[in-house]
């Protein structure tokens, strides 16, 4: 995957990332919350023979601005989307209270997008360049 951007909301740093096709991806890379202090914990993993140290975090309760992140996140993805107009691509959340508002930001982000249609497929949503006829219509 390759990096789109990073950027930080409420002292929390976020990474953009996408395949040439498939996956666009949010990372909560590191930061520093008020209330729960470093978001980072290091850990060993017991089977890596090479004794490689693992960062883990998890944004449950870290009562971060969703609709902050998802501006500053949108003209990386929007930029991506125009410069590589990759056939499809989608964004799904492992959280089921995260997926209505990943939901209303795809049909929000549609607006910046008009080749594009959204299509709900068990939770992920999917975005497909629509296919153009010889006058630049839309085929049926």
């Amino acid at each position: 995957m390759a990096q789109l951007g990073r950027f930080t909301v409420d002292h929390l740093v976020y990474g953009v990332y996408a395949a040439p096709c498939g996956p666009v991806a949010l990372w909560l890379e590191g930061g520093y919350s008020p209330r729960k202090g470093s978001l980072f914990q290091r850990m060993h993993h017991p089977t890596d023979p090479f004794g490689t140290d693992y960062a883990t975090t998890d944004d449950v309760d870290l009562a971060e601005n969703a609709w902050a992140v998802f501006n500053a996140a949108r003209p990386l993805v929007l930029n991506w989307i125009h410069g590589r107009r990759p056939a499809w691509f989608f964004i799904a959340t492992v959280s089921q209270r995260k997926q209505r508002i990943f939901r209303r930001m795809a049909h929000r982000a549609l607006n910046g997008l008009p080749d594009y249609e959204l299509q709900e497929v068990h939770g992920r949503l999917y975005f497909f360049r629509q296919a153009r006829g010889r006058a630049g219509q839309r085929a049926a």
